[in-house]
């Protein structure tokens, strides 16, 4: 299990992260195991290499088991801001989710924003309860096409970016990770260069400098 009070994400220079999404069943997820095991056994997982899988909720006693002391990381694909017990009907807390040894969080994916309204808010409290849990938040941001044909792309990702850095303190920033996500190209035929994410990289990190300055910002990661 991936420790963030231990393990400093700046130092990680390869990161593969798979998103299952809501994919998977029993028999299937056991073949791909079985494949997965045999093909990365060889593999060497030092503390610069980062893999990991998000998978269905449903499905976590099952991978957990399976990848243990395998060197891949188990991960989640949202979590619940409510970080008590309590009446949170279809919520699972941070708390539960580290029963499974999970080890990083999926924040703010565009699917979530898009399809289910959630706020920049919402997602600072997940973030925060994903970090007091000793899970790993990984924080999407991103333009749609529309913010990109608009002019908007800056400001939208500048207001994203802005609404974690006074949300969430020193502390916590340095352990969360960034990743920009080009709503844009997807699904759209067109691909996003790397001149187009180096320029997002470069404005995540330059927002986040603005609070933080230079030499903290350094603790941060940006996918």
């Amino acid at each position: 299990m991936f420790d963030i009070n231990k393990t400093q994400t700046s130092d990680i220079d390869t990161w593969v992260i798979g998103n299952w999404k809501m994919n998977g069943r029993l028999v299937h997820n056991e073949n791909y195991l079985e494949k997965l095991l045999s093909k990365t056994e060889n593999l060497i997982m030092d503390k610069s290499f980062f893999c990991g899988l998000a998978v269905p909720n449903l499905y976590l006693f099952q991978f957990s088991n399976r990848l243990l002391d395998s060197g891949l990381f188990v991960g989640i694909q949202d979590v619940s801001s409510e970080d008590d017990d309590g009446a949170f009907t279809g919520d699972i807390s941070a708390e539960m989710f580290t029963e499974f040894d999970c080890s990083f969080s999926i924040i703010g994916h565009s699917e979530r924003r898009v399809k289910y309204n959630e706020s920049d808010v919402n997602l600072v409290n997940k973030a925060k309860a994903s970090i007091k849990n000793n899970i790993l938040p990984i924080i999407c941001v991103g333009e749609t096409k529309k913010d990109r044909e608009q002019g908007n792309a800056i400001k939208t990702i500048s207001s994203q970016i802005q609404n974690f850095t006074s949300g969430l303190s020193n502390m916590e920033l340095s352990r969360c990770v960034f990743a920009y996500e080009p709503l844009w190209a997807i699904g759209s035929g067109k691909n996003a260069q790397p001149s187009d994410a180096e320029t997002m990289h470069n404005l995540i990190r330059s927002e986040c400098v603005k609070v933080l300055g230079e030499d903290f910002v350094e603790k941060i990661k940006i996918l």
